[in-house]
């Protein structure tokens, strides 16, 4: 039985791109069944977002330490490589909640 687990999703303002990327990811999770709740923030408040987060997908150009599970997933904005995306984000969100 996979776990509910706790998303985070950052671009620079928190406001944009992060929309478009929580939408791509609640429509991937809705596919695979997978029960999570969704976070957005801009990178400045990221690090006050990430103690109960299992996940962060970033659609800006920011690392994380590995304390967390985190993927750049900017395919989802420019189109580029979008369906190998949405596959990586599937296997991640799966191996996350599985967990």
């Amino acid at each position: 039985m996979s776990k509910h687990i706790n998303i985070v999703v950052s671009c620079g303002t928190g406001m944009a791109t992060s929309t478009i990327v929580e939408q791509e990811i609640k429509q991937i999770l809705k596919e695979e069944n997978i029960n999570a709740s969704i976070i957005k923030c801009s990178t400045m408040a990221l690090d006050s977002n990430l103690e109960n987060a299992d996940v962060v997908f970033l659609s800006t150009n920011y690392k994380l330490l590995d304390t967390v599970k985190w993927m750049s997933v900017f395919s989802l904005i420019s189109g580029i490589n979008e369906d190998e995306e949405r596959d990586k984000i599937r296997k991640l969100l799966h191996e996350v909640s599985d967990s």
